[in-house]
C-alpha cells in the first residue's frame, strides 16, 4: 500500500499547511520565554558555582512534555486537513461514460472534394466505427453556429446509425463553426459531462471559440481525437492539443480511428476525486496522543480545544455565508435568472422548479420523474412533453391519452397526441418495410432497454432514403405560416422533426441570453 508514497505523495488541499507557521511561531515563543525566565535568576553577586547549588533544577521532561505533545497533535491535525494522498482509489472502471461523436455540420461539409461529399463520407467513417463495436454509450452532437444533441447517450448502435443518417447541414438553425457553443452544451448536459467521457471531433475546421473547448477538454479530462477533412480541420485539432487523423488516410489505414477510440481511457485517473484520502491515519495518531492526556500528572487544559479540532471535517465544507441569508430555492432562482439551469437543478427543493430545471438541461427523464411527483393535469402534460422530447413516443402517447381522459379539452393535448401518433406510425412503417426485405439475424443484438417506449418498430434497423426538406430554418424563423406547415409535415420526414428540435433549442438559448 505504501510502495507509491515516494513518487505519488502529495496534498489535495496544501493551503492548510500554512497553519504550521503560527504553530511554529508559538513554540519558538514559548521556548524563548522559558529560557529568558531561567536567566533572570542569574546574578553577578553570587558565584556561578554557588548559584548552581542554590537553584533547584526543574524536571525538563515534565515541563516540555505537554508542549511537545500539543505541538505534535496540532501538526498532525494540520496534515490531516491538507488531505495527504499517495494512491488511487480502487474504484471499478466507469463503463457508463459516453463517447461523444461531434459532427461538424457547417455548409463547408457539403464540399465534394471527397466522394460523395465531406458530410456523407464522415457518416460512412463513423458508421464503420460503430459497426466495429464501441464498448460504451454513444451520443451524437451536431455543431455549426449553434450546437445540438441529436442523440443522447445510448447503447443501441443501430439507433445511432439511423439518427446519424438524418444529419445534414440544412438542419442547423444557423451557419458557422462555434466551438464555444459546443463546450457550453457539453458542460451543461449531465449525461455528457461525466468522468471518463471520450470525444471524436469530425470537422473540416472550427472557426471560433476553440480556446473554450480546449479548456473544457482539459478541465474535465476528456480524451479526444479529431477526424480532419482539411488542413483547417488539422489546425483546429492542433489548437485543441488532441491527436488528429486525416480522413483521406483512413482509406489505407481503416483501423486508425477504431484503435484511437479503443485506446481512450474510460476513467480519468488524474482527477483529484480518484485519489484515496489518507487523512484517517493521521487522525488515528492524533487520537492516540490525546489518550495520553489522561495520564496522571498531565494537564487537561488543552483537551477540550483539541477535541473540537478533531471534529473539524477533512473535506471542504459545502455551506457558505449565503445559506444564512437565502433558502436553497431562492439561491436556485438566481441561477435560473442567469440561465444556469444545471446549478439550479442541484439546489431546488421545490418539485415544480426542479422539474423545469431538469427540462431546460435536457435531462428529460429527470423532468418526467419530478413532474410525476406533482400529480395535477398540467404536470401530466409536461410529463408527456418531456417523454416526447426524449424520443419515447409511446410513453408520451399514453400520457397524452390519460390526460385527455381526465380533461378532454386540455389545450394542446389533442394536437400533440396527433403529431406523436403520426411519428410512431412513420417509424413503424419504415421498420416494417425494411424488415420485409431484410429479416433479422439470429445473432443480432437485443433491442435497447427503452425500445418499447419509442415505437413498435423501433426494435428493428431502419434505413431508407427520405425526401429532402423544402423549408429552410431562416424561412421558418420569419414566417408563422411556414412554422405551421413545418409542424404538419414533421411526421412525414424525421429530419423535419430534428430541425424543429434544433430550432426550438436555438430560440430558447437566444431568449435565455437576452
Amino acid at each position: 500500500m505504501f510502495d507509491s508514497i515516494g513518487t505519488d505523495f502529495h496534498f489535495l488541499s496544501p493551503q492548510f499547511l500554512w497553519l504550521l507557521m503560527p504553530i511554529a511561531a508559538l513554540v519558538i515563543y514559548r521556548v524563548a520565554r522559558d529560557r529568558l525566565k531561567n536567566k533572570a535568576f542569574s546574578s553577578t553577586a553570587i558565584a556561578p558555582h554557588l548559584m548552581a547549588l542554590l537553584i533547584t533544577k526543574s524536571n525538563s521532561t515534565k515541563n516540555t512534555g505537554p508542549l511537545l505533545a500539543v505541538t505534535m497533535i496540532l501538526v498532525l491535525i494540520v496534515i490531516a486537513l491538507a488531505q495527504p494522498v499517495w494512491q488511487h482509489k480502487n474504484a471499478e472502471t466507469d463503463h457508463t461514460s459516453p463517447l461523444i461523436i461531434v459532427m461538424d455540420q457547417s455548409l463547408s461539409m457539403k464540399q465534394k472534394d471527397v466522394s460523395p461529399n465531406r458530410n456523407l463520407r464522415a457518416q460512412f467513417l463513423i458508421n464503420r466505427l460503430l459497426t466495429h463495436g464501441v464498448n460504451r454509450p454513444i451520443s451524437i452532437v451536431a455543431v455549426s453556429g449553434s450546437t445540438h444533441i441529436l442523440l443522447p447517450p445510448t447503447n443501441d448502435v443501430e439507433l445511432a446509425s439511423l439518427y446519424l443518417s438524418y444529419l445534414s447541414p440544412e438542419l442547423m438553425p444557423t451557419e458557422g463553426g462555434d466551438a464555444a457553443q459546443l463546450a457550453k452544451r457539453i458542460k451543461s448536459t449531465p449525461s455528457l459531462n461525466k468522468q471518463g467521457t471520450g470525444l471524436v471531433l469530425v470537422t473540416d475546421g472550427l472557426q471560433t471559440g476553440v480556446s473554450y473547448l480546449k479548456k473544457l477538454l482539459a478541465d474535465n479530462h476528456i480524451s479526444s481525437v479529431a477526424l480532419a477533412f482539411t488542413e483547417m480541420g488539422k489546425q483546429t485539432a492542433d489548437e485543441l492539443g488532441i491527436p488528429v487523423i486525416q480522413a483521406d488516410r483512413l482509406l489505407s489505414n481503416s483501423m486508425a480511428l477504431i484503435n484511437a477510440v479503443a485506446n481512450m481511457p474510460l476513467q480519468a485517473n488524474s482527477d483529484d476525486n480518484n485519489w484515496q484520502d489518507e487523512s484517517f491515519y493521521f487522525l488515528l495518531a492524533t487520537a492516540s496522543l490525546i489518550l495520553l492526556w489522561f495520564r496522571k500528572g498531565w494537564t487537561l487544559n488543552w483537551s477540550f480545544m483539541l477535541f473540537f479540532c478533531l471534529l473539524t471535517p477533512v473535506q471542504h465544507a459545502k455551506a457558505s455565508p449565503i445559506d444564512w441569508l437565502l433558502t436553497k430555492d431562492q439561491q436556485a432562482m438566481i441561477y435560473v435568472y442567469n440561465g444556469n439551469y444545471q446549478q439550479a437543478k442541484a439546489l431546488f427543493d421545490d418539485t415544480h422548479w426542479k422539474a423545469m430545471s431538469c427540462y431546460y438541461t435536457e435531462d428529460f427523464k429527470c423532468a418526467q420523474n419530478e413532474f410525476s411527483k406533482i400529480g395535477d393535469v398540467d404536470s401530466i402534460f409536461n410529463m408527456a412533453d418531456a417523454a416526447s422530447q426524449d424520443g419515447r413516443y409511446k410513453t408520451a402517447r399514453e400520457l397524452y391519452k390519460g390526460l385527455l381522459t381526465l380533461q378532454p379539452k386540455y389545450p394542446g393535448a389533442q394536437h400533440n397526441l396527433a403529431i406523436i401518433e403520426e411519428i410512431i406510425s412513420k417509424i413503424n412503417g419504415l421498420s416494417e418495410s425494411y424488415q420485409s426485405t431484410n429479416p433479422p439475424s439470429k445473432n443480432g443484438k437485443p433491442p435497447p432497454k427503452d425500445a418499447n417506449e419509442i415505437a413498435d418498430g423501433s426494435k428493428k434497423k431502419v434505413i431508407g432514403e427520405l425526401p429532402k426538406p423544402t423549408l429552410k430554418a431562416t424561412d421558418i424563423l420569419k414566417s408563422s405560416a411556414a412554422t405551421e406547415q413545418w409542424l404538419r409535415d414533421i411526421s412525414r420526414d424525421p429530419r423535419q422533426f430534428i430541425r424543429l428540435k434544433f430550432l426550438s433549442e436555438f430560440n430558447r438559448d437566444n431568449e435565455g441570453a437576452q
